[in-house]
């Protein structure tokens, strides 16, 4: 009866406190759990591992409380959250150990009555058993060797060091290889089908092959492929004369390839172009993605963005997979330089391009002639009206930089809402729009406004600060916060021809930010530029917005400064389906046009919508890397995803927004997207 009333007593007690707790202040609630972890001791299989714990270096704090809000709100130490609670509850101290993938994964683990994080710090990762799918505790330690790792952890280094430099948690290659045995497998099935579908096309192409080089051996290599072709209407072309057509070829359409000698076309790769002609008869151009080939072995696949004229301008990523219809590709071809100048100047003639999303050529060399490709954009500069210097970004790797010279400098209006905060950022107290207002100034282009949307809060000081750089002021008098409406009320008082809209909590890093948004205005075909922003620690915060499962996100987020990207997709102007509202520019009659800002869209998307308004006009959305700046990000406000918003994204733009044009949900990693291969078998 005893024990009976103190059970009842306990669960009393505990039911109080859970009310008392509830109805507690969130301040003081935190100042609590302050306290307990500050004093909490380790106890049973703990204590001794404690120590152990804390040097290994798993837990990821910034993941952990994104991952666990709960925490974020107690405010305390994700390290010592998890050392005390999570680690019990089998949470994940980051993105890469799963202790239910992990149990799941070794079952001697949960046999032996284990902790599975324990386990791995202890015993797991010396037996180069892997915390996940996503790393690979034995590939990342032989890369890194050991001598660098030391006694350290592998994924403990990856999550220190690793990550920053851009380095793949896992053998990259293992997705692709295991696409290509699908494909191996399924391609003997395949192939009758397409010889019947061969057989009632509407239209049999034939194909002129260019192949380019001298070497017997490499040519024979890339006659072969063509002879293993399932699609056998082909001619190879020996020089120009050879393109032109005769009068005895039937009235099908012909289209040019444009190859280098030791080039393989996949087996299929006629077959897959000449069916797309018939799905689409009246395009001039068809490209597909490709891989590298040596002895024998693919690996490295560029799974490449459908057209994108401004990423063109970088590097050649049409390349050699391609096929260009040959009426208009001879007299361009006499013309060329090489095959990048071919490209460029065919693509300005085109009126309809395609791109397969599908690997169907196997390069072997990928030699740099910069003075040609050099040449090649400069060229391209001049046809379109630009005057500019083109050099490489870095020697040997083939993409390019140009920096235009503009005749007359175009009055830009900047456009920033503030909330007037002053924050402290690393141990400095800076006082937001002040600062960011002072930093824009310094920066080389002059022939700007400024227009800052407050809340009518800001201190005596501010005014006088800003009205020394005669700032236009406007004040937000609605009692709910809408950035989308501050900054229509903003743009409503703007002269320039070109708005520049901003975050406070931004500064520049490099004084001709503004010139090189502005250089991609330029083309008449471009809507909206973004810039690349990084954290205060110097990693990307933003080099591009995509869309993933109808969902925008940050591209590779997290990596270093000089990170180049997949395929120069950080260090090269890119298109992007968006690019976020911290740092973005656009023309002052395109805002317009498409009614700025969805107020609707009070906090979250806002930005990415006006990117889609822009796109539908047939415009495009351009992220440059030589626009830098620093973002504090969310230092004006508590970043959150209103559901409501996300919502109302969906129903407006899920069809624009099932499929990403410039990434490819099914070879590409998307949760984050990062462009590491993983071959998403939901997608496949």
């Amino acid at each position: 009866m005893l024990g009976k009333l103190k059970h009842v007593l306990r669960r009393a007690t505990r039911a109080a406190v859970r009310v008392t707790w509830a109805a507690m202040p969130d301040e003081l609630k935190r100042v609590i759990r302050r306290a307990i972890g500050s004093r909490w001791k380790p106890s049973g299989v703990l204590a001794g591992f404690y120590p152990r714990f804390r040097e290994a270096g798993l837990v990821d704090k910034d993941w952990y409380l994104i991952a666990y809000p709960d925490v974020a709100r107690s405010g305390i130490d994700p390290v010592e959250h998890y050392g005390t609670s999570g680690i019990r509850d089998h949470r994940q101290p980051n993105e890469y150990f799963s202790p239910s993938w992990y149990m799941d994964k070794y079952p001697d683990v949960p046999r032996a009555g284990v902790n599975p994080f324990i386990h791995y710090v202890e015993y797991g990762s010396l037996e180069r058993r892997n915390p996940s799918p996503a790393f690979d505790t034995g590939w990342y330690a032989d890369q890194i060797g050991k001598e660098e790792l030391g006694d350290e952890l592998p994924l403990a280094h990856y999550l220190r060091v690793g990550r920053f430099q851009g380095l793949p948690p896992a053998d990259p290659g293992r997705h692709y290889r295991r696409s290509l045995l699908r494909e191996a497998q399924q391609l003997p099935y395949e192939i009758e089908e397409f010889r019947r579908h061969i057989d009632v096309m509407v239209y049999r192409p034939k194909f002129i092959v260019y192949i380019e080089g001298d070497d017997s051996d490499s040519r024979e290599m890339t006659i072969k492929s063509l002879r293993n072709q399932v699609y056998d209407r082909f001619a190879v072309a020996n020089g120009v004369a050879n393109l032109l057509p005769v009068e005895t070829d039937p009235p099908d359409p012909k289209f040019l390839i444009w190859l280098r000698a030791g080039d393989e076309l996949h087996k299929t790769a006629l077959y897959r172009f000449a069916s797309a002609i018939n799905a689409q008869p009246k395009a001039d151009m068809f490209y597909a993605d490709e891989d590298h080939l040596e002895g024998g072995r693919r690996f490295n696949p560029f799974f490449k963005p459908d057209w994108s004229p401004d990423y063109i301008e970088s590097f050649n990523y049409i390349g050699r997979a391609a096929c260009f219809r040959l009426p208009l590709a001879i007299e361009i071809f006499k013309r060329s330089a090489g095959n990048y100048d071919f490209v460029l100047r065919f693509t300005e003639t085109a009126k309809h391009i395609e791109h397969l999303r599908r690997v169907l050529l196997h390069t072997r060399y990928n030699d740099v002639d910069e003075k040609e490709d050099v040449a090649a954009i400069q060229g391209r500069l001049r046809r379109t009206g630009r005057q500019g210097v083109v050099r490489a970004i870095s020697n040997g790797i083939g993409a390019y930089r140009s920096e235009l010279t503009w005749a007359e400098k175009p009055l830009i209006s900047i456009v920033i809402p503030t909330a007037g905060n002053v924050v402290t950022v690393e141990g400095r107290s800076i006082d937001l729009i002040v600062n960011c207002v002072e930093r824009i100034a310094q920066s080389d282009y002059k022939n700007i406004e400024f227009i800052i949307v407050d809340n009518g809060d800001l201190s005596g000081d501010q005014f006088r600060t800003l009205a020394q750089f005669n700032c236009k002021m406007a004040t937000f008098t609605e009692p709910e916060f809408n950035v989308a409406a501050k900054l229509n009320l903003g743009a409503d008082q703007a002269q320039g021809e070109y708005l520049l809209l901003m975050n406070d909590d931004i500064e520049p890093l490099v004084p001709v930010w503004i010139d090189r948004m502005l250089d991609q205005f330029a083309k008449p075909h471009v809507g909206v530029v973004g810039a690349k922003l990084l954290y205060p620690d110097e990693t990307t915060q933003h080099v591009g917005v995509v869309i993933n499962s109808g969902r925008p996100d940050h591209v590779r987020r997290k990596m270093v400064r000089d990170d180049l990207g997949y395929f120069f997709s950080t260090c090269a102007v890119r298109n992007y389906s968006a690019v976020t509202g911290a740092c973005m520019m656009t023309r002052t009659d395109v805002y317009r046009k498409v009614g700025g800002y969805t107020e609707d869209l009070a906090i979250s998307y806002n930005d990415v919508d006006f990117c889609l308004k822009v796109r539908s006009l047939g415009l495009t959305a351009v992220y440059t890397p030589f626009a830098e700046l620093t973002h504090f990000e969310s230092q004006s406000r508590d970043a959150k995803l209103e559901p409501s918003e996300a919502d109302y994204f969906g129903d407006r733009w899920g069809a624009m927004a099932a499929f990403d044009p410039y990434y490819n949900e099914e070879p590409f990693d998307t949760l984050p997207a990062s462009y590491r291969i993983a071959m998403n078998p939901r997608q496949l």
